[in-house]
């Protein structure tokens, strides 16, 4: 949601306009976690969005009385507990939202995997949003399912998926994926791709599986250069990236 969206309506709510300036705080707080914003910024945004008119001194004092900002030498930071109080307020007109992740620095690029097929884009997705807000065994599992997913799609664009399928057609779990992958008659990666696919493997298996493991950041962590390789390199092989549409110009008579 953009500024001019969230203030059009934040304006249908019955909010005094302190609250409406650590509401504001809170939105640009959910991008860049920590902002600090003056009491000028904020009355600008107001004055702009015909929230109001307020005096940026008069407004900077009743927002430090609400109780959610710290005041700094620059201006105002939210408190770590007035967000979830905010977004209470908020509920009415943020509805069941997604958090914003940003793709492009997430622990694997959008670069990386954008413009392949939908159902992996999502997988890459919700991988990124988990690291992100701390869900490690989901981010690894997430993580698992996509080198999975990437093995079977490269089998299947070079005509060789009946290598890796048992008696009864069905697909091999991950573990036979990857030593199918790597072992004698290999898929294709590189010398850093296998060894990463073990590891990777490990991880998304024990987040999966074990009952006392839990992945923290560190896990993640020592193994995102390797998962960086091991998608590229199998994206490449299944050939799953869409060409951009090319517009060709016809020269009028």
């Amino acid at each position: 949601m953009k500024l001019e969206q969230f203030c059009t309506k934040l304006a249908s709510l019955d909010l005094a306009q302190p609250q409406q300036a650590v509401s504001i705080l809170w939105f640009h707080d959910e991008k860049t976690p920590d902002m600090v914003m003056s009491a000028g910024q904020l009355g600008k945004i107001i004055r702009e969005a015909g929230l109001g008119n307020p005096n940026s001194t008069i407004l900077g004092e009743s927002v430090k009385r609400t109780g959610m900002v710290i005041a700094t030498s620059a201006g105002y930071r939210l408190k770590m507990l007035a967000r979830s109080q905010i977004r209470a307020w908020l509920m009415p007109i943020l509805g069941d939202t997604k958090p914003e992740v940003d793709q492009d620095l997430g622990y694997l690029p959008k670069a990386v995997w954008a413009n392949t097929k939908d159902y992996i884009e999502n997988v890459c997705v919700q991988m990124n949003g988990c690291y992100q807000f701390g869900f490690y065994d989901a981010a690894s599992v997430m993580m698992r399912r996509l080198v999975e997913t990437l093995i079977i799609e490269a089998y299947e664009t070079l005509g060789r998926a009946a290598e890796i399928k048992d008696g009864g057609g069905n697909y091999h779990m991950l573990k036979e994926l990857v030593n199918r992958a790597t072992g004698a008659n290999p898929v294709g990666v590189g010398r850093d791709a296998k060894d990463a696919l073990s590891k990777i493997k490990e991880m998304g298996d024990r987040s999966a599986h074990n009952r006392r493991y839990n992945c923290v950041r560190a896990d993640m962590d020592k193994v995102q250069s390797g998962v960086r390789v091991v998608v590229d390199e199998l994206i490449n092989i299944a050939a799953l990236r869409r060409q951009p549409a090319v517009a060709v110009a016809v020269a009028s008579a």
